[in-house]
């Protein structure tokens, strides 16, 4: 079992946020998966949502595609990274950091064990986070 849990994420109503998206799949989840008693079902990442529909507002774009839009931006930074925060438990902490600072926080400390956390959560808004 891993020393790290995220234990909270900002709730938003992604109804209001400009995403329209298909029906989620394998593909156009990123993978994001719920368990349930007749097996797993693929639907979307709430952080993902989140993320991206924030940052549809702030570009002033629609949502059509998750994995197209995570795709474009990869290798850089979405201003709603900046604005949503998540609460991580480690071994010796429990804090709240940006999306961003999370980010900086697993290269900085070459952290594979939180990042594998994260991309349970959170499969597209981390998918081009890569430790070297």
């Amino acid at each position: 079992m891993s020393q790290y849990r995220l234990i909270s994420t900002v709730q938003g109503d992604v109804g209001e946020l400009p995403v329209q998206l298909l029906v989620p799949d394998s593909i156009n989840t990123g993978g994001y998966c719920i368990p349930t008693p007749n097996g797993s079902v693929y639907t979307y990442s709430q952080i993902d949502l989140l993320v991206a529909g924030l940052e549809g507002v702030f570009t002033n774009q629609v949502i059509y595609d998750l994995v197209r839009f995570f795709d474009n931006y990869q290798g850089r930074s979405m201003l709603s990274e900046h604005r949503i925060y998540l609460t991580v438990r480690g071994p010796n902490f429990v804090t709240a950091l940006s999306i961003s600072e999370w980010k900086a926080f697993i290269l900085i400390n070459k952290c594979e064990e939180l990042l594998k956390v994260m991309r349970k959560n959170a499969p597209l808004t981390f998918k081009w986070v890569k430790i070297v």
